[in-house]
């Protein structure tokens, strides 16, 4: 699919692949928040903004950046027509946990702002906005699976109607301390010669398991 200018980046609790490529392997006594930080050192990544997100966007953000990143501190103009379309099986779990251990004691309850705004799970997708000046549309699906052809469908509408020219499609996920992504970026002319079943298999192809794809 590389050929058909589909790139995508795979995050999963061992390696991180792009195009098929296999670019980093994790500690494996490091765990996943750990690792999450190795992959950022890893890369290269100079991104302060990186360090107050929660798991769940730091995920998203470390695929979008190796996909997407290239080196640039300033993005020169906003992506008015880049839309983006995740899925996510566990919602903003990770961080509710984190934010339930500072109220749960009444007598010591010391709400934190900080992980407060992180209970939401599409706050990924605004981490990756913010970082890329994307404007476009942003949904997150919270699905079981990877619904790849109910999203192939739903493509059809913003790219026809020419709400947008590009967007990233994937899953992203943080769960019992374990990081998963996949990332895609796909433009109009790429979505064009694709069919649903196409776009089905190249997700389940190129996701080495991480996940559940429908």
């Amino acid at each position: 699919m590389k050929g058909n200018n589909i790139r995508y980046c795979l995050i999963t609790e061992n390696v991180v692949v792009v195009d098929g490529q296999t670019l980093f392997t994790m500690d494996s006594k490091a765990g996943g928040e750990a690792n999450l930080i190795n992959i950022y050192r890893h890369f290269g990544i100079s991104y302060p903004k990186f360090h107050k997100m929660d798991n769940l966007a730091k995920t998203g953000y470390l695929a979008a950046e190796i996909l997407l990143g290239k080196g640039e501190t300033d993005i020169p103009a906003p992506k008015t027509a880049t839309g983006i379309y995740l899925f996510n099986k566990n919602s903003s779990f990770d961080t509710d946990q984190r934010f339930w251990e500072t109220v749960a004691d009444p007598n010591n309850s010391f709400p934190s702002p900080s992980l407060f705004v992180y209970t939401l799970p599409n706050i990924v997708i605004g981490e990756i906005c913010i970082r890329f000046k994307i404007q476009g549309e942003g949904i997150i699906f919270e699905s079981d699976s990877f619904d790849t052809k109910m999203l192939f469908e739903y493509l059809k509408n913003p790219f026809n109607s020419g709400l947008i020219t590009d967007c990233l499609v994937g899953n992203v996920d943080f769960h019992n301390k374990i990081p998963s992504a996949f990332l895609a970026h796909i433009d109009k002319t790429t979505f064009e010669t694709l069919d649903k079943e196409t776009f089905h298999n190249f997700v389940a192809n190129s996701n080495l398991g991480t996940f559940s794809v429908t």
